[in-house]
């Protein structure tokens, strides 16, 4: 590492100016990205600290505007080898974090760079910038820096697009807003795309839990959100239907940031509103969805919501509210067994699932 950043990191501070060069900035990446995914012991590595410059950083973030909205392919694996350098950084800062100085300066452009990509239509790009998430919000000290949490609110609505259930297409598109372009330029087929997408979700939501711990009331006030305006879409279910439909699409990717979430319930701190997740449940009891896919789905919202009526017998949860959670008891469980003796339409796979 030594000669990497002598000269007061002379080296890298030319790389990162070659960023913006778009006859060199994919050579200065893939250059990059080799240093920043340096092992050795954390004397060896503390001079990458460098690289946590405002000047760097801007550099960086400059780069990733230039090509955002370029869906060329030369473009886009620049893109690709950049989201790779910023998660070696995250790599590298929850190491060495400790010797990180002016971090107000940098830490802002460096999260909104890592959100640029986590919107970004491509699931590649998305993925690669989870990976920055993922490190930071694991990270105790770094989580509960007022730049990380003043972007969770963003992040979240970024962020949870990307666990709704995609399949590989079956015709090539093209057009920088669309998600299949890309995911015909990364995987040759459904097979290669669904064992990447199954990782990829998968890292996703478990950023979505260690966001409950970091910044819960503000992570449990988006997926309450999300879930009152899911039910609310009931009416408009179709008689027919099948797990490609948005409404299941979307009520299944729900299901399982729900169930993500509220794992972390009875550690977060504060804890959300025992009250308010009674109302919730409350409503999904209520609720009464015309198609067994559906009404499956919303036993996995009861399923996750039930850990209220543990907190509603808490000392902790105020006065009423064990009342409260003694009252609707009986029409959860009231609603699960009626759910075991369905026996709407259609008839078939569907409604054995619902059993399931």
């Amino acid at each position: 590492t030594s000669h990497v950043v002598t000269h007061n990191g002379r080296l890298l501070h030319i790389l990162c100016l070659l960023l913006q060069d778009h006859s060199f900035h994919l050579p200065a990446a893939e250059c990059l990205l080799q240093i920043v995914n340096r092992k050795g012991s954390t004397k060896e590595r503390k001079p990458l600290m460098i690289l946590f410059s405002e000047e760097a950083i801007t550099c960086i973030h400059r780069a990733a505007l230039a090509s955002i909205n370029t869906v060329d392919e030369k473009h886009y694996l620049f893109l690709k080898k950049l989201s790779q350098v910023l998660a070696g950084l995250a790599q590298q800062l929850t190491t060495l974090y400790s010797y990180a100085s002016n971090v107000d300066s940098w830490l802002g452009v460096y999260l909104e760079t890592a959100l640029l990509l986590t919107a970004h239509p491509s699931l590649t790009l998305a993925h690669n910038a989870n990976s920055v998430w993922l490190a930071l919000l694991k990270h105790d000290q770094i989580a509960k820096l007022p730049h990380v949490l003043a972007i969770v609110p963003r992040w979240l609505q970024a962020a949870a697009p990307k666990v709704l259930k995609v399949t590989y297409p079956a015709s090539r598109v093209s057009g920088v807003h669309a998600t299949s372009t890309y995911i015909c330029m990364d995987y040759d087929s459904d097979h290669e795309f669904a064992i990447f997408f199954n990782r990829c979700r998968t890292e996703i939501l478990d950023s979505f839990r260690h966001c409950m711990t970091a910044a819960p009331l503000v992570t449990w006030a988006y997926v309450e959100q999300w879930t009152r305006a899911a039910l609310d879409k009931v009416d408009s279910c179709p008689q027919q239907m099948d797990q490609h439909h948005p409404l299941h699409v979307e009520w299944e990717a729900l299901s399982q940031v729900l169930d993500v979430v509220l794992s972390r319930l009875l550690v977060s701190e504060p804890r959300p509103g025992v009250v308010e997740g009674l109302q919730l449940l409350q409503r999904c009891v209520l609720a009464s969805p015309p198609h067994p896919l559906l009404l499956s789905l919303l036993l996995s919202f009861i399923s996750a919501l039930f850990v209220f009526l543990s907190c509603a017998y808490s000392q902790l949860a105020g006065p009423g509210v064990g009342v409260a959670g003694a009252e609707l008891l009986p029409r959860v469980l009231d609603k699960i067994f009626a759910a075991l003796l369905y026996e709407g339409t259609p008839p078939g796979l569907a409604a054995r699932r619902c059993r399931d």
